[in-house]
């Protein structure tokens, strides 16, 4: 009873955060009985004695196609449909090409096709840009291509059973667009609109709130202010990790038609634009929100003088931001956020001047800290204001908003000028849809504009009245024509070789994983090709095919997880199908399809509406798909087919041989591991932030004036090294899900605590936040002296260096999976160096200084004192994570001349990560044989595993 509680608590939840996805599980099952129809009514009858078994794609890609939003539908549609048309055919090509050698070369020949096609097919999905938005297309490519192809093997009717099959799709694709569209549609590009525009609405509330936390005075309200700035933290940080969000909506809205204001190429590239823009912003309030109760405060009295300025320039961002989202909202063109940004930039200007008249003269440098870097801070969100507010400007112009003011109507002067010609204003989108230009044309401009041709072609017509042409030139375009478009075929086929190569490169699994999905299709073709299993199983070998298609993963975890959802939706669904069935003939012929109608409305509404739990869509996302698509197919082919359970037992059958012959040659061919993937990209996480630390100190106090642009290049490069983790988010999660199903395998044992390496790599993504802003002080304006600086110089080069030493500590304990406490010695280096810089500090080195020269070194000083701060957590976490592993103690090393027996030799391995980083791990040959004695143990559990799922199936059939 209490799970039954929790789970209705939820699914309330998940209503009222989103009322739509009630409709949208509605709207499913409304598809789902309006496809199966066709099954249930006599008046449809000759559409089933037509398609025949083929209808059932109808229902399946409903299932498989029907999506929350419009532009997701329409995407997987077109997939679909695109996908199976180009399939079919080249299948049916196969087919000719493959009958002409005979009826024994022939299995052969189609084993071949059907092996190079999902080689090929599947290495293009690795293709960004086809991942991105063909990615569904490329997997309904492999198995219309494989099902065609090896079921013409057996049906002579091949061209029947092609356009039968097409046409089902066509039918399921339709009923789903056109429910979608014209039954409460949910736009993705409307979606992406509002989410812009509660970001921007988020970052202003936090900025028109600051100044009253951060001058409130903490004796008086410290818990309220906690709770505050709780509060304002949950609502920005969705900020931060909302780049998978956006990306997913402009993907999806750019297939969608035009709708409401919204119109054709709409620039969905500009939203994207602006919304990295506010991750900037986002970063920077992150950092600043550090900074309202930090413990070394300036007297509140000297605060009270600056309150003024300060509230400004918060304030004004804010209601700039919140212009910007009012311009959204209405989609009107706005130029009220730049009088706040002008505000904000003169309250900026006055705190300048406050600053420089020496109000802080008697202040001691450690209590300015904490206020001169919350200053420049808050002069980078104004500066980012800026640049938001200008972005905003040109998706408005862009996507054509109208006026703020009343419109006029445009005013065309009806007196000519001396040339006699006419002005009018054209505007037209270009090409990019990112820019609109405005063309003037005149009436001598359009008069002469139809005389394209000079009179070298054309000429003057005689007194005969004939017209003469001269078809020369007409010739020489057409081989002009003829040579670019053979030119850009070989660059478009030179892009795609190029492309191929450098995927490859990234990472050479990808190769081999084709392959592997190639050798599954071709063994589970035998299914088709050879008599004895042909006759036992029918045309239901084809969901054999249809599982490797689709369960077979790049990593192991991956394929497990789909699998094992796969198989167990199967059974269930196949359960509750056989006992609807069961129970709805009991009603009589009349009733019968009404209950079975009923039966798959309710169930395909409710699973449709439990795949919103987080839960649920985290791990059972596929299972839960597969059983809508399973109960609706056997409780629908039930009502035409006599022998249900024998239909039910080799549909199941053939699911499982297919899942588990993904799942074998997933791990005995060259395992992709997840959880290995995670812990190299979190190993590589902390290289990168090493590397940048270690040779921030060099950076940051290289003198500029010899090497401009050797340091600019050197401060891109770093850029481009850690920006990688700050949207390592979703990859991280992803890996996480996948690593939970693996079993286990080298020294990752059963149940591995994979949830805290998502909390380690979270305290890296917030010392990325820390990064992030450090970068951009490198070289600021406002330095102070070099002699100053060279005095600071030792102890802030320590604070980088230990802290960076200690996280590449941290990844060396971790590629070794041995504990470690090297790390926790950088760690206390690194404080150390943070008290002598204190000490230097609070001797008056810097009395001298204006205020306005500290502000870089003080921003610099407060955000290292951070990552110092954050990299202790970090070590800590790693510790928890080590324990939690029960990674092995550090050994002592021995120093020995010669070789003993208890002294291992020391090898390094390099691994490929994920992203562009290499990853050399360091194990001696005793971890070594570990781990293969490891590998033999689960390859002997495996083999025992596979023989009594091979008996087991011996048993059924």
């Amino acid at each position: 009873m209490e799970k039954l509680r929790e789970i209705v608590r939820e699914g309330r939840r998940v209503g009222e955060e989103d009322p739509r996805r009630i409709v949208h599980s509605f709207k499913v099952g409304v598809a789902l009985v309006l496809v199966s129809s066709f099954y249930y009514y006599q008046p449809f009858g000759p559409f089933t004695d037509y398609f025949g078994i083929n209808a059932m794609w109808a229902v399946m890609t409903v299932v498989v196609v029907f999506e929350f939003s419009v532009g997701a539908t329409l995407s997987k549609g077109l997939n679909r449909g695109v996908a199976t048309f180009v399939a079919g055919g080249l299948a049916l090509g196969a087919h000719q090409l493959a009958s002409l050698s005979g009826r024994t070369i022939e299995p052969i020949l189609l084993a071949t096709f059907v092996f190079v096609t999902a080689v090929l097919a599947t290495f293009v999905r690795f293709f960004p840009r086809v991942k991105a938005t063909f990615d569904y297309g490329m997997l309904i490519f492999i198995l219309t291509f494989s099902l065609i192809s090896l079921s013409q093997f057996r049906d002579e009717e091949i061209l029947d059973l092609a356009e039968s099959r097409l046409s089902t799709v066509l039918v399921g694709g339709v009923s789903c667009i056109l429910i979608s569209i014209f039954v409460c549609p949910v736009w993705a590009g409307q979606d992406l609109h509002s989410l812009l525009i509660s970001n921007l609405d988020t970052l202003s509330h936090f900025l028109q709130e600051f100044g009253g936390e951060y001058f409130e005075a903490r004796e008086y309200g410290d818990i309220k202010v906690v709770e505050k700035r709780r509060r304002n933290l949950e609502r920005f940080k969705s900020v931060l990790n909302s780049k998978s969000d956006e990306d997913t909506l402009a993907n999806f809205a750019k297939w969608e038609p035009p709708h409401g204001k919204f119109g054709f190429r709409h620039p969905w590239k500009q939203y994207l634009v602006v919304a990295a823009l506010l991750r900037q912003c986002a970063h920077r309030i992150d950092a600043l929100n550090s900074y309202i109760n930090s413990d070394f405060q300036i007297p509140i009295d000297m605060k009270k003088k600056l309150e003024e300025p300060f509230r400004r320039m918060s304030l004004e961002s804010g209601k700039a931001l919140k212009e910007a989202s009012i311009s959204l909202k209405k989609m009107m063109k706005s130029s009220s956020y730049d009088i706040h940004i002008i505000n904000s930039q003169s309250a900026s200007k006055a705190l300048s001047t406050l600053l420089k008249s020496g109000i802080l003269n008697d202040v001691e440098p450690l209590q300015m800290v904490s206020l001169l870097t919350t200053v420049s801070l808050l002069n980078d969100i104004v500066h980012i204001t800026e640049k938001i507010s200008e972005s905003v400007r040109e998706l408005a112009s862009a996507a054509s908003f109208k006026n703020k003011m009343k419109p006029t109507e445009p005013t065309v002067s009806l007196k000519k000028s001396d040339s006699g010609s006419i002005g009018c204003a054209m505007p037209i989108n270009s090409r990019d849809g990112d820019h609109v230009v405005t063309i003037l044309l005149s009436d001598d401009d359009d008069d002469t504009s139809n005389n394209v041709v000079d009179d070298d072609t054309i000429n003057e017509k005689p007194e005969d009245g004939e017209i003469h042409v001269d078809t020369s030139c007409v010739h020489g375009v057409g081989m002009m024509l003829e040579h670019s478009l053979g030119v850009r075929a070989m660059e478009k086929v030179r892009e795609i070789w190029k492309e191929g190569r450098r995927v490859g490169k990234e990472d050479p699994r990808r190769i081999v994983h084709s392959f592997k999905v190639g050798l599954a299709l071709a063994l589970v073709s035998s299914f088709y090709y050879y008599q004895p299993l042909y006759d036992n199983f029918g045309v239901n070998a084809m969901w054999a095919v249809m599982t490797v298609v689709v369960v077979f993963e790049f990593s192991v975890g991956a394929t497990l997880g789909k699998g094992i959802n796969r198989a167990v939706a199967t059974l269930v669904a196949g359960g509750l199908g056989v006992g609807a069935h069961h129970l709805a003939s009991l009603s009589g012929p009349t009733v019968e399809p009404i209950l079975l109608a009923i039966f798959v409305f309710a169930q395909a509404a409710l699973s449709t509406f439990v795949r919103f739990f987080p839960r649920v869509k985290a791990r059972y996302d596929y299972g839960i798909l597969i059983f809508i698509l399973t109960f609706s197919l056997i409780s629908v082919s039930g009502f035409r087919e006599d022998e249900i359970l024998d239909l039910a037992h080799k549909r199941l059958s053939t699911v499982i041989m297919g899942g588990v012959s993904c799942v074998l040659i997933s791990i005995f061919i060259c395992p992709v591991w997840a959880g290995q993937d995670l812990h190299s990209l979190l190993a590589s996480n902390f290289d990168t932030l090493s590397r940048f630390l270690q040779e921030f100190g060099g950076e940051y106090f290289e003198e500029t004036d010899d090497g401009d642009v050797k340091e600019v290049e050197k401060r891109r490069r770093n850029l481009e090294k850690y920006k990688c983790v700050l949207n390592s988010k979703s990859n991280e999660e992803a890996l996480a899900n996948f690593a939970k199903w693996e079993p286990r395998h080298g020294q990752f044992r059963f149940r591995h605590p994979w949830k805290q390496y998502l909390a380690v790599a979270a305290l890296l993504r917030q010392c990325a936040y820390r990064m992030d802003a450090l970068n951009s002080y490198i070289n600021s304006d406002f330095q102070i002296p070099m002699d100053i600086k060279k005095k600071l110089e030792e102890p802030l080069r320590k604070m980088s260096s230990e802290s960076g030493k200690s996280m590449k500590e941290a990844s060396i304990s971790l590629k070794k999976m041995r504990k470690s406490s090297s790390s926790d010695i950088h760690v206390l280096n690194s404080q150390s160096a943070c008290k002598d810089l204190s000490t230097l500090l609070k001797s008056g080195i810097l009395n001298d200084v204006e205020p306005l020269q500290m502000i870089a070194l003080t921003t610099t000083v407060s955000l290292l004192i951070d990552i110092v701060n954050l990299t202790e957590k970090v070590s800590q976490s790693v510790h928890e994570l080590a324990s939690a592993a029960r990674f092995k103690n550090k050994k002592k090393s021995t120093v020995s001349s010669k070789k003993s027996d208890s002294v291992s030799t020391v090898r390094a391995m390099p691994t490929k990560s994920q992203d562009d980083h290499v990853v050399t791990i360091l194990c001696d040959d005793d971890l070594s044989n570990t781990s293969m004695k490891n590998m033999k143990m689960v390859k002997y559990m495996y083999i025992r595993v596979v023989y009594y799922v091979v008996k087991l199936m011996l048993v059924m059939f």
